[in-house]
């Protein structure tokens, strides 16, 4: 695989000397990544021939960057598999992952994952592969996800999400609930203007090409719109009270276990959930979820720490919320759990009608769920090579849908 990426300098607007390091580090580049481009024959050439990474550069430059890979990686099995590829172009795709379908091989699950997948995808295509996720989702876990196709994307890409921070999201979030929509980025503004649609998706065997970038560019690192944001949609059993909140509880392994998490006041990471009820229907609630942490479980927990498992959790639910009624929650137990959020509106007061409000179905009609109810809904993020405003939705499946209808 070769990358060649042209950037023109067409202004002196840089108040000091600036070097090639110094311009690839402002575009988003790590350290590791210029050291690997520095050792590519061709990785660096400036105006044609191959510079130094400390030569400086002038208004009418052009620097060229040239991203060779021809490994793959070890032990990933091509395997075809169904594979919902919504967006792909030279630096990045997008997959819309089944629930059901684990993200890379692990014990037990040699051939049947989302990198066997997308082994077969490159290998059909006579292209060397190494599998690269950016922000993981579980097992069961449905909806959008992100794979760098070179180490370059990949790094900026997980440098997005690493800055990733409170205060921007919570303004975002603030934002959203003042205007009763879901948080989605055509809420936020770049430069002052709204962010640009979906773009175009390639047809068949094509791939959406980047032209020449100029200096004007804003680099990811340094956009004024949430680096990287994924809204996850989830449903819960009856109605969740505040209708829109944050939940701070710092997450650790739960004692015993090698895959359970907990809130873990003493020991445990910090961890925030910022959440807002989108629909109530036939008994349950449908959550848009935001995080301000990227934590293991994060959702899942802290959602049951607030008196709100996920239908269909069976780590977290094992009783399955879907057969629980609302009455066998105490009064105690909901006002308990309403102390847990801090609520960016007035917080509600519980009343004995909130406790005696029944789902229309008995325990009987109620659909069955194999899974939890947890579905990455909207990817909005800035390409990591051009920093132009990327967004991507994927519909609520069929699964989910069912208990909603």
């Amino acid at each position: 695989m070769t990358r060649i990426i042209y950037y023109t300098i067409t202004s002196s607007k840089f108040t000091s000397p600036l070097t090639i390091k110094g311009y690839l580090k402002f575009r988003g580049y790590s350290t590791q990544n210029l050291k690997i481009l520095k050792q590519l024959p061709g990785g660096i050439l400036l105006n044609g021939t191959p510079a130094h990474m400390n030569a400086r550069l002038t208004p009418g430059d052009t620097l060229t960057v040239q991203i060779k890979e021809e490994a793959s990686s070890e032990n990933i099995v091509p395997v075809k598999l169904p594979l919902n590829i919504i967006y792909e172009d030279e630096d990045l795709l997008v997959v819309n992952k089944p629930a059901g379908m684990p993200i890379h091989p692990s014990q037990n699950n040699y051939d049947n994952t989302l990198a066997n997948a997308l082994a077969y995808y490159f290998q059909e295509k006579g292209e060397p592969f190494v599998f690269r996720c950016i922000g993981r989702l579980d097992r069961d876990t449905s909806g959008l996800t992100v794979i760098a196709k070179h180490f370059v994307s990949a790094g900026i890409l997980g440098d997005l999400i690493a800055e990733k921070t409170f205060r921007t999201r919570d303004a975002v979030f603030k934002s959203a609930i003042s205007n009763h929509t879901l948080v989605q980025t055509s809420d936020v503004l770049l430069n002052n203007q709204p962010i640009s649609p979906l773009p175009p998706v390639p047809e068949a065997g094509s791939l959406l090409s980047t032209p020449k970038i100029e200096d004007s560019f804003v680099s990811a690192k340094h956009l004024p719109t949430p680096p990287f944001l994924r809204e996850y949609l989830a449903i819960v059993r009856g109605p969740v009270t505040p209708s829109s909140g944050t939940i701070t509880a710092p997450l650790g392994r739960k004692p015993g276990s090698i895959i359970e998490r907990c809130v873990d006041f003493e020991n445990g990471e910090p961890a925030v959930t910022h959440y807002r009820v989108v629909e109530e229907k036939n008994g349950y609630s449908l959550v848009s979820l935001i995080l301000g942490t990227g934590r293991t479980h994060q959702i899942r927990i802290h959602m049951k720490y607030i008196g709100h498992p996920l239908i269909g959790d069976y780590l977290y639910n094992p009783e399955n919320q879907q057969s629980k009624s609302i009455t066998t929650i105490s009064t105690a137990e909901i006002v308990e759990a309403n102390s847990r959020i801090s609520s960016f509106q007035e917080p509600a007061t519980f009343t004995p009608s909130v406790l005696a409000r029944q789902a229309p179905h008995s325990n009987s009609e109620i659909p069955a769920l194999s899974r939890q109810a947890l579905h990455s809904h909207r990817l909005s993020f800035p390409h990591p090579m051009t920093g132009q405003p990327l967004e991507f939705v994927a519909p609520l499946p069929d699964d989910m849908q069912l208990l909603l209808s």
